[in-house]
């Protein structure tokens, strides 16, 4: 029978050998079987359950990997960021160059496909692992138990469509998606048909909303916790990649009507995007969960941080000048990028330093209470994305008038104060159809937070820094979606995984 000790050291996981050196916090017994895992889990579920649901939780905030430039995932999203059109490397020849240049990032003997699939399928490993010590529910008769196993599940489904989503955003080509794996410890297995692994994601992230709802877990009571909300955010970034227009506005729906309060002008452009205690965050993680340090998110973001990459170190970014010239005057997004070359000295320096014109202070967060600035919350999920997609699926589905009304709230909630509410009538002299407002603004609303990459590759607009040039890009460079926004399969699993046939099962 097998033994748990509670996540193994050593996982054999599709051509990686994870380690997985977690633990639980309690640990009902040294060893102890699955089976009698399970069994306690039906009468004390939350002794066996909480530390991995809580670990489990966390994970997209904890470190990765020790690499400065891949440290969680909201670090690996910049370097993604930086494959793009809209964000900008000021410091050249240093972290995150390859990424800018898109150069050496995608074959299989790169950095870049092994960080993002071993760091993926070790999360797929430890939800199927999770998933696994849950019992049957049918088989559970206390009603209070019940609705904890349910919520626990929903966690466990939550987390799995999250990654898998996250792995057919960069390794699907066409109809040949990637290997997956319901269950913990099963053999390797060969590239899943793309439908296959998109109906799996779409019906576990459907089934965490229903779990969730019915265990009454309540969204607004802790932002670091998974919940309906987070849930069908994760089904509609999904359905919005399948086409599914009807599920991605059921489920935007529900959370805009849970957040319908967007961040106003003075924390959108002072908290610097580094502060959960503000309204639309709908999954986030405070100063003292997230991983510190230098190479923190905010720390490679965060213009004023004292001793960060991104800071003092200058390893500065900016929005592409395009970008910038088309967000209107009276949108107060763009005072959170420099019109003009500013002067500025470090706390620890002795001279001043010139930050160029467009260089960015969207992350550029003030200090918490006795830590280093580049020691900040992080932000996964908010309301402003969800009405994008909303008006996105709403746009193509044919409902031009719903997605511009939409589009609207958003618009009025990003105006001045004391101007005329924007709208997307308003808004630009450039006679952009309704999709392309909603492209221009999610562009502009979620500007370096990590979406750029995936979202050229759905909308299928390459990377073009010279038609028109841009003033501040450096690299000005032209890449088409196929094949440079698809990774490559790591050449650890296509020489482990005998069911990845070479040249056959390789991406272009």
């Amino acid at each position: 029978m097998k033994k748990y000790i509670l996540f193994p050291m050593l996982i054999a996981l599709t051509g990686f050998l994870v380690s997985c050196a977690d633990k639980l916090y309690s640990d009902p017994a040294d060893r102890i079987t699955d089976k009698q895992i399970i069994e306690l889990s039906k009468s004390d579920p939350d002794k066996v359950l909480t530390p991995m649901a809580n670990s489990i939780q966390v994970y997209p905030s904890n470190a990765i990997s020790s690499t400065v430039w891949c440290r969680n995932l909201r670090v690996l999203l910049i370097g993604m960021d930086y494959k793009g059109n809209d964000m900008v490397l000021l410091l050249r020849g240093n972290w995150f160059d390859k990424d800018y240049r898109m150069e050496n990032y995608r074959t299989p003997l790169d950095e870049l496909p092994p960080v993002w699939w071993n760091s993926m399928y070790s999360w797929v490993y430890k939800a199927n692992q999770f998933l696994d010590l849950i019992p049957d529910l049918e088989s559970v008769t206390n009603p209070d138990v019940l609705k904890k196993l349910q919520a626990y599940k929903a966690i466990g489904l939550t987390f799995r469509a999250w990654t898998y989503s996250t792995l057919m955003w960069l390794y699907q080509d066409g109809d040949r998606g990637v290997p997956m794996y319901l269950k913990a410890n099963i053999p390797v297995a060969g590239r899943t048909p793309s439908a296959e692994v998109w109906a799996q994601i779409i019906a576990d992230a459907k089934e965490a909303v229903r779990l969730f709802n019915e265990s009454g877990r309540n969204p607004l009571a802790n932002i670091d916790d998974m919940d309906a909300m987070v849930a069908n955010m994760v089904l509609a970034r999904a359905a919005l990649t399948t086409g599914d227009w009807n599920t991605v506005i059921t489920a935007t729906e529900a959370v805009i009507a849970t957040y319908p309060t967007l961040m106003n002008e003075t924390d959108y452009t002072t908290k610097g995007f580094g502060w959960v205690d503000v309204d639309e965050i709908i999954y986030g993680f405070g100063s003292d969960k997230t991983i510190g340090g230098t190479s923190s998110f905010h720390g490679w973001m965060n213009i004023l941080g004292d001793g960060g990459y991104g800071g003092s170190q200058n390893h500065w970014n900016a929005i592409d000048s395009r970008l910038y010239q088309k967000i209107n005057d009276n949108d107060y997004r763009k005072t959170i990028f420099l019109d003009a070359p500013m002067q500025h000295t470090y706390a620890g320096a002795a001279e001043p330093v010139e930050f160029p014109k467009y260089a960015s202070m969207k992350f550029a967060a003030p200090a918490h209470t006795g830590q280093a600035n580049y020691v900040q919350g992080e932000i996964f999920m908010r309301t402003s994305e969800a009405i994008l997609m909303k008006a996105e699926a709403q746009v193509r589905s044919g409902q031009e008038a719903a997605a511009k009304t939409t589009l609207n709230t958003l618009l009025a909630a990003r105006t001045k104060a004391g101007e005329t509410p924007l709208t997307c009538d308003n808004y630009s002299s450039d006679n952009l159809s309704v999709l392309e407002m909603v492209q221009l603004q999610t562009r502009i609303e979620l500007w370096g937070e990590g979406f750029e990459f995936n979202n050229n590759k759905r909308w299928n607009i390459p990377v073009d820094r010279e038609n028109p040039a841009s003033e501040n890009h450096t690299a000005k460079i032209t890449r088409p979606v196929k094949p440079d926004m698809t990774l490559q399969i790591p050449l650890s699993e296509t020489q482990y995984n005998q069911y990845i046939v070479l040249p056959r099962d390789q991406n272009p």
